[in-house]
């Protein structure tokens, strides 16, 4: 994250790498990067703990509506992405299949405008009674990236 100061006097510019503890409803993990004034630049390195908002625990849950599979592979569909703060937010689902599994874009609806800033890749391996297993996962939303 980069910014400056009202005044412009000011300019910092940090990476953080978060990583969630849900059971103890936060996020901690490295800063580093500068901080520049016009008396000269000064480095920042450490550990930063952020606390999750109280009735939240960071965890989430994508539910897929009917996929359909098209000509040439082609899958669309909708899903669910509810957050532990009780937000669900509308999706649409487009992909491929791969093999016996999917190659799945889940992007924020927009009939949802708090959806969207919403982008999950995942690749998925249906199972029985309507579960699949989760091959790769990586997302953007609300200014995070997550990604396994």
């Amino acid at each position: 994250m980069a910014g400056t100061d009202a005044a412009r006097t000011t300019r910092m510019s940090l990476c953080v790498t978060l990583t969630l503890d849900a059971a103890a409803r936060q996020l901690t993990g490295p800063v580093s990067g500068r901080v520049r004034t016009a008396a000269g630049s000064d480095p920042v390195t450490g550990q930063l703990t952020l606390d999750l908002p109280p009735g939240t625990d960071g965890t989430w849950t994508l539910v897929f509506g009917d996929l359909i599979e098209g000509t040439r592979g082609k899958v669309t569909g909708t899903a669910v992405l509810s957050l532990s703060s009780g937000a669900n937010h509308v999706c649409v689902v487009t992909g491929k299949a791969r093999g016996e599994g999917y190659v799945l874009s889940v992007t924020g609806a927009a009939t949802d405008p708090a959806a969207r800033g919403i982008v999950i890749r995942a690749t998925v391996l249906p199972q029985t009674d309507g579960w699949a297993d989760l091959g790769t996962c990586q997302g953007c939303g609300y200014g995070q990236t997550v990604g396994w």
